[in-house]
This record gives structure tokens, C-alpha cells and sequence, in this order.
């Protein structure tokens, strides 16, 4: 990351400490960069102007998972055009950072991001749900927001499956990805060593000179409309979600090649 021809993708996955990491790390190395939201319009703007996005020595994403091999694919091209006649594609390089938390504690922040904050800017379906406030009374609304959250674990499960991400390419998949590299390096880091990985690497930093800028909890839970509490059947939908958070953080089911932060003792 502190490599001056690194280009670190970060895919912020919401309420997961994504805005604390943007936020420390945007304002250092790239402070007049836009905010990361969202979805297809961002994908739209990446698009419009991937040598700006791809040069940039940090760049947050709120996308799905399934985006990012598009979004490095696109950044290749641009280092490839770049370097054209030189075979220095490695004066530049990318890196994918992903930060994730364990699911039922992530759905319930989730709920109450959604209930609480910009309240006004709910469709009417949340609205009526958070003002009730009761998983019993809105039973099928509370479930289908869960298969969301399993699609979003399973796509971030899928990307570290992916050939180049946290799954090493096999030879035959290495070379029909050539001249790109056989491995991408991808680093997981769970909500709960944010503080300590921030911590360090302001020390590191501060020993070479630059400052960090750490502020803190950035997006804070609110419960002034909805204190939600989550019930078993609840827990037991995201079933599917806390398999592949299990798979991710502990490298099972062929994702040993993502690299994860810990935290010293």
C-alpha cells in the first residue's frame, strides 16, 4: 500500500467499518478523490473514466463483490496502454482490500442504519416496517432483507474464488489470463482489527514522516425510531451468510490465496 506504484482497490462493504477505513486511508492518500457511493452509478462513472480511477493511489468502492474483476480487468488496460511498447506492466500494480464482519451483527446495524438515519429517504415499505419496529409483524419483510445479506457474503465468497483473487490460478487459467497476473493480492480484514490495523500503520507511517489521520467511529448506530432486537429465526435465515463469513475469514473452501490481517496479541 505505501508503494508508490501500488493502486489499492477498496471494496467497502456497508457497515463493516468501510466509512472509519475510507475515511483514514482516503484522506491520506487520496484526499480529492470523491466519496465511494454507489452501486451502478459509480460503476457508470468508473467507466466514463477508469485512467482517474485506476491511478489513483486509493480508490473506495461501494459495489457489489461480482464488480471488482471488471474493475481490475479495466485497470490492466489502462497500466497496459499506458507502458504499450515497453513490457512494464509492473510499474504499476493493484491490490484489493475488502473489510467484512460477522453477518448477524452486521444485519442488525444494518436494520438500524436504515431505520434511524435519513429516515425520509426510506420507500414507504421500510418506513411502515421500522416504525413497528417488531420482526413478528413484519415477519416476510425482516426475511427478504436477510437474502440480501446472503447474496452480498456470497458474492464476496465468489469473488475469493475467482481465479486470481483468493483462489492461486491454476496453469491453464494463468495462461488464458496472461499477460495479466496470476494472482491478484486480495487482503481481508474483519471489522473488529480495524483499530489495531489503523494504529500500526500510523506508527509505520509516522516513523517515514506523513501523518495519518484517524478519526474514529465515522457512521455511529442510532435507535431513536427502531431499537431492533434480533430474534433466532432471524439468525437462522442468515444461515447461508455465516457459512461464507466463516469460509472467508478462516480460508476454507479453497480461498487460502486472500491474505487476512490479525491483530498482535
Amino acid at each position: 500500500m505505501l508503494d508508490d506504484r501500488c493502486h489499492t482497490i477498496f471494496l467497502h462493504i456497508g457497515k463493516s467499518g468501510g466509512t472509519t477505513l475510507e475515511s483514514a486511508l482516503g484522506k491520506f492518500f487520496n484526499p480529492q478523490a470523491p466519496g465511494s457511493c454507489c452501486s451502478n452509478e459509480l460503476m457508470d462513472r468508473f467507466r466514463a473514466h477508469k485512467e482517474e480511477y485506476c491511478m489513483s493511489p486509493f480508490r473506495p468502492f461501494q459495489v457489489g463483490a461480482s464488480n471488482v474483476p471488471e474493475i481490475v480487468d479495466a485497470c490492466w488496460d489502462v497500466y497496459r496502454e499506458i507502458h504499450a511498447g515497453t513490457n512494464d506492466t509492473r510499474a504499476h500494480y493493484i491490490e484489493v482490500l475488502i473489510s467484512i464482519r460477522e453477518p448477524i451483527t452486521r444485519e442488525l446495524s444494518k436494520i438500524h442504519q436504515l431505520c434511524n438515519k435519513n429516515f425520509g429517504r426510506r420507500n414507504k415499505s421500510w418506513q411502515e416496517a421500522c416504525r413497528r419496529c417488531s420482526f413478528d409483524e413484519d415477519r416476510d419483510f425482516w426475511l427478504r432483507s436477510a437474502v440480501g445479506t446472503n447474496l452480498l457474503y456470497e458474492d464476496v465468497l465468489a469473488l475469493l474464488l475467482t481465479p486470481g483473487h483468493g483462489r492461486v490460478a491454476t496453469a491453464n487459467e494463468t495462461a488464458a489470463m496472461d499477460p495479466l497476473p496470476a494472482m491478484v493480492p486480495t487482503y481481508l480484514i474483519d471489522m473488529s482489527d480495524i483499530s489495531p490495523f489503523l494504529s500500526e500503520l500510523k506508527q509505520s507511517l509516522n516513523e517515514l514522516g506523513p501523518r495519518l489521520p484517524i478519526e474514529g467511529n465515522l457512521n455511529k448506530e442510532s435507535k431513536a425510531i427502531c431499537n431492533f432486537h434480533m430474534p433466532s429465526d432471524l439468525m437462522k435465515a442468515l444461515s447461508p451468510a455465516l457459512s461464507a463469513y466463516r469460509a472467508i475469514v478462516l480460508g476454507e473452501k479453497g480461498t487460502e490465496g486472500a491474505m487476512r490481517y490479525t491483530a498482535a496479541d
